[in-house]
């Protein structure tokens, strides 16, 4: 097949989420550096947030700086250190001081996965098809090496990988490959990954094609794991399993039929909630037994926890009008909500708390000061998904989102929208090509799945 056939391709499947941001901005993923929750790092559908005040105020950084583009959503790790590794599909990237993002020591090679663990060690679950690669790499000096390579099973994708808050030696690794059909993948480790064991299937209840399986939370025991099964056969929704003996027996307790996904948390405390964003949410005292609803939740998309107790939610600014067949979400008026309780939540960070782009050169350069053709990626930011006004990067005249002259308050015409560019005319100048080529495989599993945000601690 020809690039141009392929990248055509693509373009169709993509259009109906990839061109500019066509996904409402929320909070995908929320991670705190371990013992500081001071330092946050925030992976959202408009790029990275970066707050060191607690969440106070944001620094951004767009996809292109990052080596990505919309409609995915990268897999970040936040470690003891500082560093941020992401995971991409040119390369793995590290920062060492969360804002210049390089190429790792893992070189040119995708990542599927990748883990900090709260004792400093950092793993990538490759699923590079170039070398064959689906090794769990593993890094005890924050990213600079990686001597541990083991390969549970040869694997298309690696789902989840989680390491335990409790016992950093315990790893859990969910994954699939394709052969007649396709394989399900689990396997925990013991021995902080230097070996891995496979788990049981014994009750978990999965669609042969469409569906996924997900760690998402571990504890308060090691061997108390739950696994997310997305496109549940009984309830074509997202069913919650958990094993109390380490994988090797599963018992469903929740099921969720929320067309935009299931956001699950295990508290420190082994209370559990699971929450959606047009359905409500709901808590367990007995470990999934029985659940209680919260009915003053907000509209949740993610969940984490800091170290002492406080409930982070990613939550809806904006109402998200219902468009084929999906239910509207209405306002939450914040972008992130905390709860100590669950029953009282208090907006914690709002869109204007978002600054301009971060101030090292090359993010700042990309994301705020070269014009795409149809404005800068910040005044883009503030027009197109965050309706706030400019700050102090120029978002008049060429810089102006779509073009427009009329800056106005909010830094662009907000009254007429242009229409979206489309992904077809991404230029190869931003590495468009590659990504539509090396991320074809990927790119169709996205499409299939909804956003599922995974515990983060």
């Amino acid at each position: 097949m020809s690039r141009a056939r392929l990248a055509a391709v693509v373009c169709l499947a993509l259009a109906g989420e990839a061109a500019a941001h066509n996904r409402d901005p929320y909070a995908v993923d929320i991670h705190f550096k371990p013992g500081d929750p001071q330092h946050v790092i925030i992976g959202t559908t408009f790029g990275l947030l970066v707050s060191d005040d607690g969440g106070a105020t944001y620094r951004w950084a767009c996809e292109q700086a990052l080596g990505y583009q919309d409609p995915f959503d990268p897999d970040y790790a936040y470690t003891t250190s500082g560093s941020v590794m992401l995971q991409t599909f040119g390369a793995t990237r590290i920062a060492t001081d969360a804002c210049t993002f390089e190429p790792s020591a893992l070189g040119q090679r995708q990542a599927s996965r990748v883990e900090a663990s709260d004792d400093g060690a950092l793993y990538a679950a490759m699923a590079d098809s170039d070398t064959s690669d689906s090794a769990i790499y593993k890094s005890s000096d924050g990213g600079a090496t990686f001597p541990l390579a083991v390969t549970p099973a040869a694997a298309d994708w690696w789902e989840s990988f989680e390491v335990s808050p409790v016992d950093p030696q315990r790893v859990y690794v969910t994954g699939f490959r394709f052969a007649s059909t396709r394989i399900d993948l689990l396997f925990r480790s013991d021995d902080g990954g230097a070996s891995y064991t496979a788990m049981s299937m014994s009750g978990l209840e999965v669609d042969d094609i469409s569906s996924r399986i997900r760690v998402v939370g571990i504890g308060p025991a090691a061997d108390t794991v739950y696994v997310q099964v997305t496109q549940d056969p009984a309830s074509h929704g997202d069913a919650i399993y958990k094993s109390t003996n380490a994988g090797t027996s599963w018992t469903k307790v929740l099921t969720t039929t929320d067309p935009y996904g299931l956001a699950f948390l295990v508290r420190k405390s082994g209370q559990l909630v699971a929450a959606t964003r047009s359905q409500g949410a709901q808590k367990s005292d007995d470990g999934g037994m029985t659940w209680q609803p919260l009915p003053s939740a907000p509209h949740i998309a993610s969940l984490a926890e800091t170290s002492s107790g406080v409930v982070w939610a990613g939550t809806q600014t904006y109402k998200k009008p219902g468009v084929q067949g999906q239910p509207e979400v209405p306002a939450d008026g914040a972008f992130i909500m905390t709860s100590t309780d669950l029953a009282t939540w208090t907006p914690k960070s709002m869109f204007q708390d978002i600054l301009e782009p971060m101030a090292c050169p090359a993010v700042h350069d990309e994301c705020g000061v070269k014009n795409q053709g149809v404005g800068t990626a910040w005044c883009c930011l503030l027009y197109d998904d965050l309706k706030v006004p400019s700050r102090s990067l120029d978002c008049s005249g060429p810089n102006v989102c779509y073009g427009y002259q009329d800056a106005g308050a909010g830094g662009g015409d907000m009254t007429t929208r242009p229409p979206d560019p489309g992904c077809c005319s991404v230029s190869s100048e931003n590495g468009g090509w590659s990504l539509l080529l090396s991320g074809l495989f990927t790119s169709w599993q996205l499409l299939r799945r909804r956003v599922s945000p995974r515990q983060r601690r």
